[in-house]
């Protein structure tokens, strides 16, 4: 059996919160504060991107802790409005 060490590129809720090391309430309430992005709907499963959640969480959360940065943004719309490019859709 061999064992696979890589960065999954998205997470269920549970392997969400275990990633960032928060309880499942406090990721709620973050996601529903817009702290942390909304999930990616796949087949009635609730997905994260982990680049995304990284992100955000070192955006957001590090800045409070971090006296370095003059600002932190304030939702996870500011950071993807400003760093993440918008995916386009092509007609086939």
């Amino acid at each position: 059996n061999m064992t696979m060490n890589y960065k999954p590129h998205a997470l269920r809720e549970s392997r969400a919160c275990e990633h960032l090391g928060i309880g499942r309430t406090k990721f709620r309430s973050l996601v529903s504060n817009n702290v942390l992005p909304q999930p990616y709907r796949s087949g009635g499963c609730a997905l994260w991107k982990t680049l995304e959640l990284e992100y955000a969480f070192d955006a957001h959360i590090g800045a409070a802790n971090d006296n370095t940065r003059a600002q932190a943004f304030n939702s996870w719309s500011d950071i993807n409005a400003s760093v993440v490019t918008k995916e386009v859709k092509c007609d086939d």
